[in-house]
């Protein structure tokens, strides 16, 4: 099967995003056997897109508010955050953190592509798994800043470090 619509949008917004001209685009496509986007296979678009989210670099500026009201807005940088800080606390890598985005999205998207109320969902989901059934540790870790979830995700480190010295 060919890649969906969605994935040669998001193709194309990545070639775009990640500065890569016509040639750059034809060289990688060539890499995966053929000339256009349309005729990847769903597996391929998806590996694919996951590449040029790698290299997606990264704004200097900080997004903070939402926005114009009813506007759709793409994930903020202090959202994107968040869901790399919850994936570190977890424990998950890229695959994981991609199944539970596409789990709670119903979409296959790397984080850089998620609508903002989609990043909501997966934010929200983040700290519920995180939480298990505990509700007032899902709710500490719903009200902390990234500031504090990083002081979480060092003391989680720490902490094996220090019961192995028995302390």
């Amino acid at each position: 099967m060919f890649a969906t619509t969605a994935q040669i949008k998001a193709l194309k917004t990545l070639f775009r995003k990640n500065d890569l001209n016509a040639e750059d685009e034809d060289r990688i496509l060539a890499g995966y056997g053929v000339k256009s986007c349309t005729k990847l296979t769903i597996k391929s678009a998806s590996s694919l897109i996951t590449k040029l989210s790698e290299g997606l670099k990264k704004p200097d500026k900080k997004y903070t508010g939402k926005g114009t009201r009813g506007q759709q807005m793409h994930v903020t940088q202090l959202q994107a955050e968040r869901i790399d800080l919850l994936q570190q606390l977890n424990g998950w890598g890229n695959q994981g953190l991609y199944k539970f985005i596409a789990r709670q999205t119903g979409k296959n998207k790397p984080v850089q592509m998620l609508m903002n109320f989609e990043a909501v969902k997966v934010i929200v989901g983040m700290e519920r798994v995180y939480a298990g059934k505990n509700r007032r540790l899902f709710l500490l870790v719903n009200k902390m800043t990234n500031a504090g979830i990083k002081a979480l995700i060092k003391l989680s480190k720490e902490q094996p470090a220090n019961q192995a010295d028995g302390i």
